[in-house]
């Protein structure tokens, strides 16, 4: 079973993963002090997580952080994100 959470609580972000290869967190999880927390997985596109931040850090909310790094991607069905 493979799964991600990402959670924030005030200004404090943090993201948990759970995989059956060791150290999943490591090209999953990003998280970005005062921005915002990203994982993915599945067919991961490791570039959404620098790339949702980035969104994140312009203003844009998590809804239209997503849709803007998912907008060009073929493979969005084969993939998992989660972005707070």
């Amino acid at each position: 079973m493979t799964f991600s959470i990402v959670a924030n609580v005030g200004d404090a972000y943090g993201v948990a993963v759970a995989s059956r290869f060791l150290a999943a967190s490591g090209p999953v999880a990003m998280v970005r002090p005062g921005v915002g927390a990203v994982a993915s997985q599945a067919l991961a596109n490791a570039g959404y997580r620098v790339a949702a931040l980035d969104r994140l850090e312009e203003g844009r909310t998590a809804d239209e952080a997503l849709t803007a790094i998912t907008g060009e991607d073929s493979q969005t069905s084969t993939r998992q994100v989660g972005i707070v």
